[in-house]
């Protein structure tokens, strides 16, 4: 079977995915980081975890402060600028340009070099990572644990990194829009001062007519810049929502035939199971692999390997109902879901069809491409049973090889 894509790489892309999608929903900075917040204590500890950013002048501003050892308020952490915290980890991670991983052994090292001075408890493991867009740098994304030095694996690193680019890309999103509401109050405050200049004005018609000329002109103006920033800011939106989405395809689809991924046929499978402990259900699965599929890479190459999946995968799906689950889960290896359905020899008929189906040659540039398919079956009817149905219809499909090819072979618990 072919490798599957590392787990890092997809718990990665589904979590961004969940946190990109946060964008959407949130109404300013801190909701969003509340939501962030609770994506990430899903996979990981994170009882100690905070967002502090800094302006050009040196005042910090923390949009989000969760910590279970030292509790600082709101309004102290806010009072703050960078001489303030010189020296403490806070200051070290802001002036920072890398990202940050110290036990605590690392950081009483750098207490003793003088490079650092703790405010408050002395974490066990302390990391943060800058917050830069266009190498401009907004602030520092840090989480640490009281508990343990090794808390975090390097697979914790790397998702924690991943985030962090979100963060960044949110933060600027929302001080745009906060730019945005600015401008539109410097509007009203100008619209006022330009009807008291008015009033003041009223030495005759013609001052008047200039007055009001000018105060055309210059809405015209701000109208034009404000439109321009709405512009700009639901474009930024519409790119958001379209990477969503892209991320989320991605995520559970497979990138040559278009049908789902094992990602994807998990998720489906977990969600069945949860069915399942409410209602009894049927559920069939169909493990097929091609047989001979190797000789036509190796006889024809690797474009007519890639037409011949995308024409199985058409094939299987006009075997199957409309609302069937078709997955490619592998380099030649697809699964059917079949649910609902409490007859075997339904189950088996459809089986034979596609075997039968995927038979019959298939042509790539005035040649044909033959191969076929063994197909093992399992079917569960409870909550339990469901989570193995893949490796159960895997071990008939290998019986089903076995029995030389071109078979249909029922999941039998005395023979695994």
């Amino acid at each position: 079977m072919s490798p599957d894509m590392p787990v890092n790489d997809r718990v990665l892309i589904k979590q961004i995915s969940r946190i990109v999608s946060c964008l959407t929903r949130s109404n300013d900075i801190r909701s969003m980081m509340e939501e962030i917040h609770s994506v990430i204590a899903e996979m990981l500890y994170a009882e100690n975890f905070y967002v502090v950013l800094v302006n050009d002048g040196g005042a910090l501003h923390f949009p989000y402060f969760v910590d279970a050892k030292d509790d600082f308020s709101e309004e102290t952490l806010n009072a703050l600028s960078l001489d303030d915290i010189h020296a403490s980890l806070t200051y070290f991670a802001l002036t920072s340009t890398m990202d940050c991983n110290f036990n605590r052994k690392d950081i009483e090292n750098l207490q003793a070099e003088g490079l650092v001075n703790v405010v408050g408890s002395i974490p066990e493991q302390w990391m943060s990572f800058p917050l830069v867009v266009d190498e401009s740098s907004l602030g520092a994304f840090i989480i640490q644990s009281y508990r343990d030095p090794n808390e975090y694996s390097d697979n914790d690193v790397e998702l924690l990194k991943g985030i962090s680019h979100v963060v960044s890309s949110a933060i600027t999103a929302f001080q745009s829009q906060e730019d945005l509401t600015y401008a539109n109050m410097s509007l009203k405050a100008y619209q006022t001062k330009l009807e008291e200049l008015i009033k003041i004005r009223t030495e005759t018609i013609e001052q008047k007519k200039r007055d009001l000329e000018e105060e055309v002109s210059q809405r015209k103006e701000l109208q034009g810049e404000l439109e321009n920033k709405v512009h700009q800011l639901q474009s930024q939106i519409a790119k958001n929502l379209e990477l969503q989405r892209q991320l989320e395809h991605q995520a559970t689809h497979d990138h040559l035939t278009g049908l789902a991924n094992r990602h994807e046929l998990n998720n489906v499978i977990n969600r069945l199971a949860a069915k399942m402990q409410r209602a009894i259900r049927h559920v069939y699965l169909l493990f097929i692999d091609l047989d001979g599929f190797k000789a036509v890479n190796d006889t024809l190459g690797h474009d007519a390997g890639d037409l011949v999946l995308v024409e199985v995968s058409k094939r299987i799906q006009k075997m199957v109902r409309g609302y069937d689950l078709v997955a490619r889960i592998g380099g030649d290896e697809f699964v059917v879901l079949i649910e609902s359905v409490d007859e075997n020899q339904f189950v088996n008929t459809i089986a034979e069809r596609i075997v039968r189906e995927l038979a019959l040659p298939i042509m790539y540039e005035d040649q044909e491409a033959n191969i076929g398919a063994s197909i093992g079956i399992a079917e569960s009817a409870n909550a339990k049973q469901i989570l193995h149905l893949i490796t159960d219809a895997d071990h008939a499909m290998y019986e089903a090889k076995r029995a030389g090819k071109g078979q249909v072979v029922w999941f039998s618990q005395e023979k695994s």
